[in-house]
């Protein structure tokens, strides 16, 4: 009876897009009777919590700063932390090319050619349009067959 009540609470705020407290409800609620409609929304919830964390950290702004800085310790020879701030840049926009394309080019200089290959062909499936990293899976591929 308990329980019901919980998960009612938690749907309740989960229709109120309350996710933190739909969380602790239908915790609270699993720990009186497990039940798999319980933990079904439990999951879903959970799931759009990420979700929304994910989409709270997008910022295009942010995105071009830490693209930028990745472009100077390019350009110092820094490859290994201009991977980590191309990283950032795509974690900040997901929908721009371009860090993917520098993220490449990085990964091209550390020989690490699997996952420049990777982000060449994850830029183009971003934007086919954007030129600049065309050449890049071929290169890649180049390398990869040197390699063997």
């Amino acid at each position: 009876m308990i329980a019901k009540i919980l998960g009612r609470i938690g749907t309740a705020y989960a229709a109120k897009n309350d996710l933190q407290s739909a969380k602790k409800y239908y915790q609270k609620s699993l720990a009186e009777h497990r039940d798999a409609a319980i933990l079904a929304k439990l999951q879903a919830t959970e799931k759009a919590i990420v979700e929304s964390e994910r989409q709270a950290y997008i910022d295009p702004a942010k995105s071009a700063i830490a693209r930028e800085d990745g472009n100077a310790a390019f350009k110092r020879g820094d490859f290994a932390g201009a991977v980590k701030l191309y990283e950032e840049s795509i974690k900040r926009d997901p929908s721009d090319a371009r860090g993917y394309n520098n993220r490449a080019a990085a990964y091209m200089k550390l020989m690490a050619l699997a996952e420049a290959l990777k982000d060449a062909e994850k830029a183009i499936e971003v934007d086919p349009t954007f030129g600049e990293f065309s050449f890049r899976p071929c290169v890649g591929e180049i390398l990869k067959l040197g390699a063997l």
